[in-house]
């Protein structure tokens, strides 16, 4: 949901038992199959689940459950077949989204064995509603008596603002705090919650906490808290943060602005609570002594790196879940021999391992593991819970022992247990800006054809993978850095021809360290690495990122992630250091060259106008073909003017041609284009654009683009009229 950029949502309504007696395994199985599909069929938009009870019966109870998204819909004629299997509601679905495969047809038979029936309602364009209901029992008075959290009744009267640009995620947190009698007030945007503060700020109430999203157009969540902060009036109040995604750097920002608690959404009712009672412990006396969780306690200092050893693809969507909420980074393996590789790859804090695995089991790893001295805790997952099992698991060398179904309480105890042990000094690993610590194949080609590169991430993991990654010829990594400062300093040292930045790092972050590059006026080509394009996009780009290579995301293994990076970084390094050596090559002085591609010719017309305006003359082409012959019939351009859409080859297969070859185009590229979608213009940088330049524009804002992309110093830029 978070890589799509869907907010997904879950509603339990207040009857529902915390506790019930059912097949919980079955009954996760299908929910997290309706989810995945809901997913992987809405393109924008939201997906919900919602829980309610239909009826009661002494302790026999009957629940609803739904799934609705917003995706593309099933036409009425395809409801009928749509469970099953390898049913699709047309052709286009399977070539677009992959298809539902067996997935609907094993949920349907799941929820008839617990005796009930699947449903859907749809409508093409609109969205799709799975819902089925479930028999099943309220658990005993005592099961249920620790699931609440201590001191939830402190929370009656608590004055609340909720933040959110999401009108479901309003409502849903809005229902969670009535339900306890805390009196709540909505805003659906930074700016309307200014307005109520201002309010708030001439009257006698007082605004118990703020609980805003972190991340909304126009105000976001930490541009919020920031404007709170610098309020007199309100400088002290409490904030909690929600988002959607996880990044290392929201935990960072929320920490330099001095928010205590940071939840990744969505979070249920108890986690909620327990974040408040934990945050505003004067409303509770249990929570005074209550030990702070993990996710506030480990991820600020650095970020527990944990490796999750699992075959069951299920099983690794759900431990990636519970994991996700603890703000660690997280690494996956498909069976024990990909583990121990990994261990002997990366640095770990912490080996989840599953027992039953191909090739080579859990228990066989840790046997090698420990043979090598490998002292890692190891925590063994099983679905197993005979006797003996636990202590066959500790025998091997494990150090604690989790059962299947994964309950998440215990699982986070577990790791919450092993943390409070482990040497964090030892975490925190010191700054390597030297050629010597990294082993790098010696290449044959000579000192001048060969790319350097400084690799600047606070993951040990990351830098290890990304080093592995640009293992090729042509490439030499010639150090690494941890954060920005010392960063800084290598590239002053060592003199790279190109730098992979992470975006998210404590310190000093990427931004900030691409915005001192560019001050310092160093001529390193630099590549944005990153696992978000939330942050990527205008501010790398005002700042003259070179190009942008997004991390794989978290469900791949090691061995894809090599993959994914040797293919794509490479490709990227090797073309930025070989156009810098070109542009640094002697040329031949002579007038500034321009050409501009658009298959409308008013648009081509405009444009050239505007470069006429400063003496400039520009060359049109109307097609790939032409721009082509141009180029040759020119020996290069000093700028190529693009339309992204194009009816013969769209502009970044252009681009991507072109930039293999920097005798042919080693000047600048803009790319132009009438839509303004951030994930356009990522895919505009990652395929070698150095600027994006929204239609309509004038000749005011293209000129101050290229300011941007060439200096304000060009002399070809300088402001006059260009009316």
């Amino acid at each position: 949901a978070d890589a799509k950029r869907i907010e997904l949502t879950f509603e339990v309504s207040p009857d529902v038992p915390d506790l019930i007696l059912t097949d919980s395994l079955r009954l996760r199985q299908v929910i997290l199959n309706l989810l995945s599909n809901a997913l992987k069929f809405t393109k924008d938009g939201e997906v919900s689940l919602r829980v309610k009870l239909l009826s009661r019966i002494d302790n026999d109870l009957e629940i609803y459950i739904e799934v609705e998204d917003t995706g593309i819909g099933i036409p009425g004629d395809r409801l009928d077949c749509i469970f099953e299997a390898f049913t699709q509601a047309d052709c286009s679905t399977t070539r677009n989204f992959g298809g539902t495969g067996l997935g609907l047809t094993i949920a349907a038979s799941l929820v008839e064995l617990m005796g009930g029936r699947l449903a859907v309602e749809s409508e093409v364009g609109r969205g799709s509603i799975f819902s089925f209901t479930v028999a099943c029992q309220e658990a005993a008075e005592q099961d249920v008596s620790s699931v609440m959290p201590a001191g939830t009744e402190s929370l009656l009267g608590m004055h609340v603002l909720i933040v959110d640009d999401n009108h479901t995620n309003l409502r849903i947190l809005k229902a969670i705090l009535d339900s306890v009698g805390a009196r709540c007030v909505t805003a659906a945007s930074g700016q309307e919650a200014i307005g109520y503060l201002d309010t708030l700020s001439s009257s006698s109430e007082v605004l118990d906490l703020i609980i805003t999203d972190a991340h909304m157009p126009e105000m976001d969540g930490f541009m919020l808290a920031e404007k709170i902060k610098n309020n007199p009036t309100f400088c002290g109040q409490q904030i909690m943060m929600l988002s959607s995604s996880n990044l290392k750097g929201d935990l960072e920002r929320c920490r330099k602005l001095g928010i205590a608690s940071h939840m990744t959404k969505p979070v249920s009712r108890n986690e909620l609570f327990s974040a408040i009672l934990s945050q505003l412990p004067n409303r509770s006396k249990t929570s005074r002594t209550a030990k702070p969780t993990i996710a506030n306690r480990v991820a600020p200092r650095r970020g527990l790196r944990i490796l999750l050893a699992e075959d069951n693809h299920v099983n690794q969507m759900v431990a990636s879940a519970y994991l996700q909420k603890l703000g660690v980074e997280l690494s996956i393996a498909d069976d024990g021999q990909i583990a121990v590789d990994m261990v002997a790859q990366g640095s770990f804090d912490i080996i989840l391992m599953d027992v039953q695995m191909p090739n080579m089991d859990g228990l066989e790893a840790t046997r090698i593991l420990r043979e090598k001295g490998v002292k890692t805790p190891i925590v063994a997952l099983t679905a197993h819970a005979l006797k003996g099992d636990a202590e066959r698991c500790l025998q091997t060398g494990m150090d604690a022992y989790v059962s299947k179904p994964i309950d998440e309480t215990i699982l986070r105890e577990t790791i919450e247990k092993l943390a409070e042990d482990l040497p964090w000094q030892e975490l925190a690993e010191e700054v390597l800006p030297r050629p010597s610590v990294l082993e790098v194949p010696s290449t044959e080609e000579s000192e001048e054809d060969t790319v350097k590169v400084l690799i600047i991430d606070d993951s040990s993991n990351y830098r290890k993978v990304l080093s592995r990654a640009l293992t090729a010829p042509g490439i030499q990594v010639i150090g690494s850095a941890s954060d920005g400062r010392s960063g800084l300093e290598a590239v002053e040292k060592l003199q790279p021809d190109v730098i992979t930045l992470d975006i998210d790092m404590p310190t000093m972050d990427g931004i900030e360290t691409l915005r001192e590059i560019r001050a310092r006026r160093l001529t390193t080509g630099v590549v944005i690495v990153s696992t978000k394009a939330t942050r990527v996009t205008r501010e790398a780009l005002d700042l003259g990122v070179d190009r942008i290579v997004m991390k794989p995301d978290s469900g791949k293994s090691y061995h894809e992630n090599i993959e994914f990076l040797s293919t794509e970084l490479v490709s990227r390094v090797l073309e930025l250091g070989r156009l810098k050596q070109h542009r640094a090559a002697p040329r031949t002085v002579g007038p500034f060259k321009v050409l501009v591609l658009d298959d409308s010719r008013f648009q081509r017309r405009q444009v050239c106008r505007y470069f006429k305006s400063r003496g400039i003359e520009a060359v049109e082409a109307e097609s790939v073909t032409e721009a082509v012959e141009q180029l040759d019939s020119m020996s290069g351009a000093d700028l190529l003017m693009v339309d992204l859409f194009l009816p013969e080859q769209d502009g970044l297969a252009m681009i991507r041609e072109l930039r293999k070859r920097p005798e042919h185009m080693n000047g600048r590229i803009v790319i132009m284009s009438s839509e303004n979608r951030q994930d356009e213009i990522i895919r505009c940088v990652e395929s070698g654009a150095d600027e994006y330049l929204m239609k309509p524009f004038d000749g005011e804002t293209l000129f101050a683009k290229l300011r941007l992309v060439f200096g304000p110093s060009h002399p070809a830029f300088g402001e006059v009229d260009c009316a």
